[in-house]
């Protein structure tokens, strides 16, 4: 597998099969996405989604002005841990 799409929930990715779902909060999606790439080990990995919450209020694309967290997800990533 080249590429390996994540997102937190199945409901973020209707009708989007090839998407492999980590479950939400920073604990449940790095144990995921690490159990993922030990399985599969992509060339890359996909992230839909950086943060938010299910409200049913809120359509479309929301735009994210900041994410706090990122720098640890992006080095597992990048191969600054080995796995």
């Amino acid at each position: 597998m080249d590429k390996l799409f994540i997102a937190a929930i199945k409901e973020e990715t209707i009708d989007m099969d090839f998407f492999k779902h980590v479950g939400v909060g920073k604990i449940n999606a790095t144990y995921n996405t690490l159990k993922l790439i030990q399985l599969y080990r992509p060339k890359i990995v996909i992230n839909y989604g950086t943060a938010g919450a299910i409200n049913k209020n809120l359509q479309g694309i929301i735009e994210c002005t900041s994410a706090g967290n990122l720098f640890f997800f992006l080095c597992i990533i990048n191969g600054f841990f080995k796995i």
